[in-house]
């Protein structure tokens, strides 16, 4: 499989098996252009210009949304990392925002990082 994000603000899942690549699944997740992407196991983690971090269980057909709180206009990700049951968050304000991805909290950063 072949996942990309681009200006389009989608993320999208190819088979790479057919000689066309079809497109599996499209996910119109952001609301600006999808600027980094990450898979793990069947879970795809996306970011973008619009601020956000996106998580969908592919298997599950279920996403959550996540974006920094209290901010007028968010930076865009420039970066997204899975770590154990974190996941990271690189900004284009210097920060690295860092969310809990057990259980079921609230979608806001477990803590604040200053680069």
């Amino acid at each position: 499989k072949l996942y990309t994000g681009g200006g389009d603000c989608c993320v999208k899942v190819f088979d790479l098996r057919a000689n066309t690549a079809k497109c599996l699944t499209k996910l119109k997740v952001h609301s600006g252009p999808v600027t980094c992407l990450r898979v793990v196991n069947d879970v795809v983690f996306s970011g973008s210009w619009d601020g956000s971090l996106f998580s969908y269980n592919l298997s599950e057909g279920a996403g959550k949304r996540y974006q920094a709180p209290t901010m007028s206009e968010p930076p865009a990700v420039l970066g997204v990392e899975v770590v154990g049951g974190m996941m990271y968050g690189v900004y284009r304000d210097g920060n690295i925002r860092a969310w809990s991805l057990k259980g079921n909290p609230e979608p806001k950063p477990a803590c604040l990082m200053l680069a």
